[in-house]
């Protein structure tokens, strides 16, 4: 996994990595299958609300980092 995928590729690179498809994330982390999809897609931009939904499910901690 590159440190440059943006959020949507990382949630795709995970949720692939855990064996999950995109509906049975959304059934998971209660979030819309579609939503799902656009996020990955890059269509879509998520909340950090819905970001920690996801993390939750997949294991994944969020950090957030000073850009210099």
């Amino acid at each position: 996994m590159s440190k440059y995928m943006n959020i949507g590729e990382q949630i795709a690179y995970f949720r692939r990595k855990k064996g999950y498809s995109q509906k049975q994330l959304s059934e998971l982390c209660g979030v819309d299958a579609s939503q799902i999809a656009k996020i990955e897609k890059g269509y879509n931009s998520p909340s950090v609300n819905t970001i920690n939904k996801i993390a939750g499910v997949l294991g994944l901690i969020l950090v957030l980092e000073e850009r210099l």
